[in-house]
């Protein structure tokens, strides 16, 4: 009823009521009710029913509506050929097609070619029934509720491009109506530009006097800008010397105490082994497995004591030191990596010499963990008064303006470790072509 009489009152010449329904038994029952109120203003209103037309015969009836016609579109499943819709897609043909305003009851046909009114929500009807559920899951009987036959499931909505579209005013709306669709005005359209020329012209004014006051600040902030970056380099070599002291103190422990107590341990069980071959055989191969599980670890502490305080620099030099890193590395990733060494020399200092292996051991870390790489090249060269340590491997690679963003513990330790000591330290990649990592450090210590 409040839909015919929000149509009426909208457009108040109206002489006929088309109404279209489709031919499904779920048209025909959704339509039962708006049938019965159109025939109710039968003194008012012709009702021409158009239900169960195929879609081409009722959009050919649609186009040749009188003027004074008024639509209302119910449902529309299945044509009278039998063949399946969906409802909003034939509301929207028959709004085109159509030379009269057209009305539904559901808050769903919005924006598919209705004027609007007060409408059915299926959304609100779904709230409603939900928190009926949870009211009788918390125990209350469904009796005790009170049915209102959905008084607060409808909205008064329209489509201000159908309201357009047949010049319907928006003072005739009803109150509390919301309209939907919008279409901006030229203030809207343009307020945002016109918006930002004021407040750019505004900024450059604002601009213009904070450059001549930044002006007289910038010396001095670029003389605290250098010492605040010599502080940081200081501190930065602070903590790579605490670091490098706190893993050589750790190196000792794993290699002076724990490798050796597991190495007597290893040996106590070879020696129990030896003492029981009269025992039965499960026992002596359980034996025989322990001893082997730990040569096997003392041998893992060993190799950690080595990777995390390198005194192979100290004893055999730089060089040395790599070649060995990398056979260690090719032997445990089976991955080969090509050493080549060329006019290194064999004083460096061990500050510059630990910071190029540290380098290398979180590059090829990095590679065993991400590459995916099937071959590795490190070259390591003196070149006049620097050493260049270049490691390449053919493996995913990646975006490093991504990773200069975002980076990782282990690259920002590199570059920091590198800055430290006056080096350049730089990557080249791309997916899919392998990774570059160069360094290039003074060969010398330099304040």
């Amino acid at each position: 009823m409040d839909l015919v009489k929000s149509a009426l009152s909208l457009k108040p010449e109206a002489k006929h009521a088309v109404l279209i329904t489709g031919a499904f038994e779920n048209d025909e029952l959704r339509a039962v009710d708006l049938r019965k109120t159109l025939e109710a203003f039968g003194n008012r209103l012709q009702l021409l029913d158009l239900a169960g037309l195929s879609i081409g015969g009722l959009i050919e009836r649609v186009r040749n509506l009188p003027p004074d016609a008024v639509i209302f579109y119910s449902t529309f499943f299945v044509d009278g050929n039998g063949r399946s819709f969906v409802p909003r897609e034939v509301l929207k043909i028959i709004s085109d097609q159509a030379p009269v305003p057209v009305f539904g009851p559901y808050e769903q046909y919005l924006g598919y070619g209705i004027v609007g009114g007060s409408l059915t929500s299926l959304r609100l009807q779904g709230k409603k029934a939900g928190e009926m559920a949870i009211r009788v899951l918390e125990g209350e009987s469904p009796t005790a509720i009170p049915f209102d036959y959905g008084v607060d499931t409808c909205v008064k909505g329209f489509d201000w491009r159908q309201l357009k579209r047949w010049g319907i005013s928006e003072s005739a709306l009803p109150a509390g109506s919301t309209v939907m669709y919008r279409e901006s005005s030229m203030w809207d359209l343009y307020k945002s530009y016109i918006m930002g020329v004021i407040s750019l012209m505004l900024l450059e004014s604002m601009l213009i006097i904070a450059l001549a006051i930044n002006l007289q600040k910038r010396k001095r902030a670029e003389v605290a800008l250098r010492n605040s970056r010599q502080d940081l380099r200081t501190l930065a070599g602070r903590l790579i010397s605490s670091q490098e002291e706190e893993l050589s103190r750790l190196s000792r422990e794993f290699h002076d105490d724990l490798a050796q107590r597991l190495a007597a341990v290893a040996i106590e069980s070879g020696t129990l082994e030896l003492r029981s071959r009269n025992v039965q055989e499960p026992v002596l191969q359980k034996i025989r497995h322990i001893k082997e599980q730990l040569i096997g670890l003392s041998e893992d502490v060993h190799a950690i004591s080595r990777q995390i305080h390198p005194a192979i620099l100290r004893d055999l030099g730089l060089v040395s030191a790599i070649k060995s890193h990398c056979m260690r590395f090719s032997t445990r990733e089976k991955t080969p990596v090509v050493f080549e060494s060329h006019d290194v020399p064999e004083a460096i200092p061990n500050e510059i010499a630990l910071c190029i292996y540290r380098v290398l051991q979180e590059s090829l870390r990095n590679i065993a963990k991400h590459a995916h790489a099937k071959n590795i090249e490190v070259d390591l060269r003196g070149l006049g008064e620097n050493i260049m340590l270049r490691i390449k491997d053919d493996g995913v690679g990646f975006v490093p303006q991504g990773v200069r963003q975002t980076p990782g513990i282990g690259l920002a330790s590199m570059r920091e470790r590198v800055d430290y000591v006056n080096g350049r330290f730089s990557i080249s990649s791309e997916p899919g072509k392998g990774t570059v990592v160069e360094v290039s450090v003074p060969a010398q210590r330099r304040n």
